[in-house]
């Protein structure tokens, strides 16, 4: 396992070699050398990278490399800030003076490399081992005919009193050796008196590697007597903590094994020394069998010498296979792959030539490509602005970023809390030993101090990461500490008393949240952290921005949701590296957002709040892919362009009243082609399904309201290939029968189909049909998931002629259902009549769903012996519904 210390390092380290790259590539002839130097400087980082993979198995890595590299990159920014700043310089002084100045710092900067690179290669002269460099698939498919041949091998001859026989799988690291002999090993370790399963790797332990075997092949063999814990324990004192040399290791083994047939593989062996060291150990008799695992094709004839017949070499996946593999890791299906993925996969396996750990590896890369929820795109945003997040070929940062957090669920660091319809985690959450772990790790290798009430973490001279929590009154502990110079991101959880931000010279990430004594005077200086990447502000009282935020040149994520802001100033269209900007709701920009050609989010616009002008410089920003606005009708020419662009997400919200959203049927024409996301939010309405929804093939998730559906446009909305999620809310129920039927939806995993619940009052008091109208044919939906149905009881179990029954027992996957049930206006047998079926139906599907009955409005039931009448409301049904509603139920 990679030390923690060393591992650390070698993330501190990727980023500054993207950083001097990026520095080689830029032209600055007024500073006579400096690309000279740049070169250098990365020759000389680009030669440590090796050095430090050397260390990075090591717990003892020197701490102080990542303390020096910390303080490099630290210069490498005031380098990079004072080039760029000459650039700009007016008058021969001036232009001197700059330059005099970046020499320095280039010069000091040069010192602190050699000094860092010499810590290093003595590091590595004090432990020369190599890191293990791979790790295995952990499922593989088409392995039968490879386990056959070997059981054969294995098993051939096995009840004769023959010499042991050694059969070694030979493969390149990822070909799936382990995983073959682990399913060969699990299959015919029962015909053994004993068995064990022992790894080598490179720089073997060999004293350790026997201890190991002895004690498995003690446990397999029921050797140990009734109390078989105290036995086990008092084996493993006396294996590691005696002193036992190699050959009286060796004895134990071969003593024990005497007379016994014994069945042992021996894993991912990196020499034949390693071999011959650890063969010795088990006798040549009584039928045994050893099976190992190499890389290395002398390694695997040296184990099997003289009957090299038995060397298996591991073969590439067939076409079929990787198919199955590739397509089972995506869709959890082995035969389902859209058509506009079918060319794309195709050209991926032909490049993965059949190795199953890369089939794996860009399966789940692909797998994890989900709409970004709020939290995880703010850690992902983090991590880009501190340089955690190395960009990789043909892979933007924010995709890396996911995969970072896929990472840390997979290995169980973080637990996923309620999966969403696109594979994501709606929250996740750590458990309380993995976070005491966590902040040891982390205050050991000086990455983060945390201060909170009167308590704070040890903390070296130099604090790199602030974490302050807890109440105001108790935080004086940290004010007035001169380590706040080095501070590359400060967060805040709870009130906070700002230190002077003119103290923190080389802050990355500032994010400030649940600050309610937070002021506008905290944030005078933001102007001063030059080095700015993340800025999040979450304070009511925070009213207003400076003018010179300009300067943040470096600035990422503008992140002002949670602040009182109304307007923002002129100068923030100055930020031309900013990517994500969200707004609370009613702020005002200026002219000139056009000009921002990195914006990727801007969230959320009011269009009432800005001029015609700023609307329609949306259009240009041709890197825009998620745009939430606040709209109504009257903005609609200002929406057109948008559907010339490349947007993937739009949140439209339209408020709590208003007139039809109709007015955007015609203006997308065409609409936004590579849409993913639409979401209509909000109680405006399109009086039918756009028609231009049918042409958005790469659309993952509809979120619309609409007055009314019919069987056609479910036909249309069937037929898109990647839908995942379908929300539809109805203004009024269907007039005829739906029914979902097997040829369409295949991928989709939630829907959603009910009318808001003031909509449902208004139904009934309007005496229409607000039956359910919705049928699942046997074979529908075949990967739902989650699904949401509302309805009202009264008049629904007259829909159906025999019994209510909508066909949810033909939704095979299902895990969730919720069902709302609207009771205004029924009676007490009808709401129990409409539950107890589809109890039913639920209890008896494969995935036991988790079941939801809410009753709305329990309270406006009638009795059995009352009927209800009719009220002249008029005008007035509207405010009459909305007044009962305030009042509502829920059971």
């Amino acid at each position: 396992m990679v030390g923690v210390t060393a591992s650390a390092l070698i993330g501190v380290m990727k980023p500054l070699l993207g950083k001097l790259s990026t520095l080689q590539e830029r032209e600055y002839t007024k500073l006579k050398g400096v690309r000279r130097q740049i070169t250098f400087l990365r020759d000389e980082l680009s030669s440590m990278s090796t050095a430090l993979e050397m260390v990075s198995e090591s717990e003892e890595a020197n701490p102080h490399l990542r303390e020096l590299s910390y303080d490099i990159e630290d210069c490498i920014e005031i380098f990079t800030h004072h080039l760029s700043r000459d650039d700009t310089s007016d008058g021969f002084i001036h232009r001197i003076m700059s330059k005099i100045t970046a020499m320095k710092s280039r010069h000091r900067l040069g010192n602190q490399i050699d000094k860092l690179k010499g810590c290093v290669v003595e590091s590595v002269v004090n432990d020369p081992r190599l890191p293990a460099l791979y790790e295995e698939a952990d499922r593989l498919v088409g392995i039968d005919r490879e386990m056959d041949t070997l059981v054969k091998w294995l098993t051939d001859d096995i009840d004769m009193h023959l010499p042991r026989k050694v059969v070694s799988i030979v493969g390149f690291g990822g070909s799936g050796k382990t995983t073959l002999a682990n399913q060969v090993f699990q299959k015919i370790k029962s015909q053994f008196s004993c068995t064990a399963f022992v790894s080598v790797s490179r720089g073997p332990n060999v004293n350790k590697i026997l201890a190991d075997t002895i004690l498995q092949l003690h446990k397999s063999s029921g050797q140990f007597a009734a109390d078989k814990n105290r036995d086990i324990s008092r084996m493993q004192e006396d294996l590691y903590f005696r002193t036992l040399d190699y050959t009286q290791l060796v004895n134990m083994i071969r003593e024990y094994l005497q007379n016994k047939r014994y069945f042992v593989v021996i894993d991912d062996i990196w020499s034949k020394e390693a071999w011959r060291e650890i063969q010795c150990a088990f006798p040549n008799s009584n039928a045994s069998r050893i099976m190992t695992t190499t890389r290395i094709q002398d390694v695997a004839n040296c184990c099997c010498f003289p009957y090299k017949k038995y060397v298996y070499p591991m073969k590439p996946l067939d076409s079929g296979d990787s198919r199955r593999l590739f397509l089972e890791r995506i869709f959890d299906h082995q035969d389902v792959c859209p058509v506009e993925l079918q060319q794309v996969t195709d050209d991926i396996l032909r490049k993965c030539e059949g190795l199953p750990l890369a089939i794996v590896n860009i399966a789940s890369l692909l797998a994890t490509k989900p709409t970004s929820k709020q939290e995880w795109e703010r850690r992902i945003m983090r991590w880009m602005a501190e340089g955690f997040i190395v960009e990789q070929r043909g892979q933007c940062l924010e995709d890396t970023g996911e995969n970072y957090i896929s990472e840390l669920i997979n290995r169980n660091m973080i637990e996923a809390v309620d999966i969403d319809y696109s594979g994501r985690p709606r929250a996740c959450r750590v458990h309380d030993i993995m976070h005491d772990l966590i902040i040891s790790l982390s205050t050991r290798e000086n990455f983060v101090t945390i201060m909170y009430d009167q308590k704070m973490t040890p903390f070296a001279n130099k604090i790199r990461r602030l974490s302050l929590q807890g109440c105001l009154e108790k935080r004086k502990v940290w004010q007035g500490t001169d380590s706040l110079s080095h501070v590359r991101s400060l967060s805040t959880f709870g009130d906070a008393k700002m230190a002077p931000l003119m103290d923190f010279q080389v802050l990355r990430v500032l994010d400030l949240h649940d600050c309610s004594n937070l002021h506008d005077g905290d944030i005078g200086d933001i102007g001063s952290l030059i080095h700015l990447r993340y800025l999040s502000l979450h304070s009511r009282n925070i009213c207003k921005i400076p003018r010179h935020i300009s300067r943040l040149k470096h600035l990422q994520t503008l992140d002002l949701e949670g602040t009182g802001i109304r307007e923002l100033p002129g100068t923030v269209v100055q930020l031309r590296q900013l990517v994500r900007l969200l707004l609370p709701l009613g702020v005002q920009l200026s002219v000139g957002i056009g000009t921002m050609g990195a914006l990727e989010e801007l969230s959320t616009l009011d269009v009432s709040r800005n001029s015609k002008e700023v609307v329609l410089e949306l259009g240009s920003l041709t890197k825009l892919k998620v745009l939430a606005i606040h709209s109504h009708a009257s903005s609609a020419i200002t929406l057109c362009k948008l559907g010339e662009r490349n947007l993937r997400c739009i949140k439209l919200w339209t408020g709590t009243s208003g007139p039809s959203m109709d007015f955007l049927i015609d203006l997308w024409c065409p609409p936004p082609l590579h849409l993913q996301i639409f979401n209509n939010t909000g109680f405006n309405h399109f009086s039918s399904l756009p028609k231009w929804t049918s042409s958005l093939r790469e659309l993952t998730c509809l979120k619309i309201h609409v007055k009314q559906v019919g069987a056609g446009d479910l036909q249309m909305l069937e037929g898109q290939p990647a839908l995942l999620c379908l929300h539809i809310h109805l203004k009024e129920h269907p007039q005829e029968t739906l029914t979902i039927s097997s040829a369409g939806f295949k991928l989709l995993k939630e829907l959603w189909f009910n009318p808001p619940r003031h909509e449902l009052g208004l139904m009934y008091m309007k005496n229409k049909k607000n039956r359910l109208n919705l049928v699942f044919e046997a074979g529908a939906l075949p990967k739902l998931e989650r699904l949401h149905l509302g309805f009202a009881a009264h008049g629904t179990l007259s829909a159906y002629a025999v019994g209510f029954d909508f066909g949810i027992s033909h939704l095979s996957s299902l895990k969730h259902l919720e069902i709302w049930i609207y009771c205004w206006g029924a009676k007490a047998w009808e709401v129990e009549a409409l539950q107890a079926p589809i109890r039913n139906a639920a209890a008896v599907l494969p995935n036991r769903p988790i079941l939801e009955i809410l009753d709305f409005s329990g309270d406006m039931m009638l009795r059995d012996d009352e009927e209800w009448v009719d009220s002249d409301s008029g005008g007035d049904e509207e405010d009459h519904v909305a007044e009962l509603l305030d009042g509502t139920n829920t059971k």
